[in-house]
């Protein structure tokens, strides 16, 4: 009894100390989240999306204009894509459901070749994507441009993937939180007066984003 009772006024105590901590660093502001998704492609697996896709249930600009039209909504409250390629990723899409909707169809994009056509994705900073920042978070390589795809990059490419932008990161992947002098702070999409975690918490963020 005595031991339940010690570990009931620890447990009243670090509710007191949370609520003085929060009053601190976010004042009264009011708790808020992200708007609601209304759009059920976005709640589809990666999986069942390059079925719909492929079996022309859906067409791959659809996908990608949903995904491109929640992360303009939702992307102002969160700060997770910090750089993207829309239009080159349209542009992919439109040759996707091209040849998806040919009377013949090249082996190099059947299903066991291409798993994942005409699939969004984003790519964690950090890691190379041709045409995007390659920073890190590093100041020191703000103005870098990758010329070149990291071989995950290239892999997912090569599966069908379209990369739609590039998502934020803790200064070399090696913090608690994904933030970065060069790109800020991302927002916790249920609490956005709260940060998320790292480094790859925007993956986390990027995804609840969706939800």
């Amino acid at each position: 009894m005595a031991t339940s009772g010690f570990w009931a006024i620890i447990k009243f105590i670090s509710a007191i100390i949370g609520h003085m901590l929060s009053l601190l660093f976010n004042g009264v502001r009011p708790k808020a989240k992200i708007p609601a998704v209304t759009n059920d492609i976005l709640l589809q697996s990666a999986s069942k999306i390059a079925k719909q896709i492929r079996s022309r249930n859906i067409k791959c600009v659809s996908v990608i204009e949903a995904y491109i039209e929640r992360i303009q909504l939702v992307n102002p409250f969160l700060n997770a894509v910090v750089a993207n390629r829309f239009e080159e990723a349209l542009e992919e899409a439109r040759k996707v459901d091209k040849i998806l909707d040919s009377p013949t169809l090249d082996d190099k994009y059947s299903e066991a070749s291409t798993p994942f056509l005409g699939v969004p994705l984003t790519v964690k900073e950090a890691f190379a994507c041709i045409g995007l920042p390659n920073t890190s978070g590093l100041m020191s390589r703000k103005d870098i441009i990758s010329d070149k795809d990291a071989d995950v990059v290239a892999n997912l490419k090569k599966a069908g993937c379209i990369v739609i932008g590039s998502t934020n990161t803790s200064e070399l992947c090696m913090w608690y939180e994904s933030a970065n002098h060069i790109y800020g702070r991302s927002n916790n999409p249920y609490d956005l007066r709260r940060n998320v975690g790292g480094s790859s918490g925007r993956i986390e963020e990027a995804q609840v984003g969706f939800k």
